[in-house]
């Protein structure tokens, strides 16, 4: 799929936005973003609309000790990874 910038950008901004509403609701942590949970398509106008999913590992504060470290293994940060 060949993109524009300003589409990419506008992806980006419609993440960000995502990671925006979940902290908004009280959960800091999503834990398992890969491209497998992002999902979009186009919308009547030709535009791309992005939809974050996959949420079963979402936590609040406290997260890394009540829950431990979970997520899909080859996208875990390099911080994570080391602990």
């Amino acid at each position: 799929m060949n993109l524009s910038k300003t589409q990419k950008n506008n992806l980006i901004y419609q993440l960000l936005k995502a990671l925006k509403h979940l902290y908004a609701k009280g959960y800091y942590v999503h834990r398992d973003i890969k491209e497998h949970n992002i999902l979009w398509k186009k919308d009547e106008k030709d535009r791309y609309i992005l939809k974050l999913s996959d949420f079963e590992m979402t936590c609040k504060k406290d997260w890394k000790f009540k829950y431990g470290y979970k997520g899909t293994p080859q996208y875990i940060s390099h911080e994570i990874s080391k602990i």
